[in-house]
């Protein structure tokens, strides 16, 4: 059942990359101008600020609840 899965996800991928490709002419770079004025770094750093804090509960719960998935199947 759960192998199913991954024989979508290439399509997904390729829909996502078909997605993106097409869009890259509808975006007006002048309204990132003023996002880019404080230079780099910050964007940088806010970036990885909110990623980590985003999977920081994934990270912490996935030890607590493989044991229990495993023994499910």
């Amino acid at each position: 059942m759960y192998n199913k899965v991954g024989d979508y996800f290439p399509w997904i991928i390729l829909l996502f990359i078909i997605l993106v490709i097409c869009l890259v002419p509808e975006i007006q770079f002048e309204m990132l101008q003023p996002m880019f004025t404080v230079g780099y770094k910050p964007l940088i750093k806010a970036a990885l600020s909110v990623a980590g804090t985003s999977s920081l509960p994934f990270i912490v719960l996935s030890p607590l609840f493989i044991n229990r998935v495993a023994i499910s199947f």
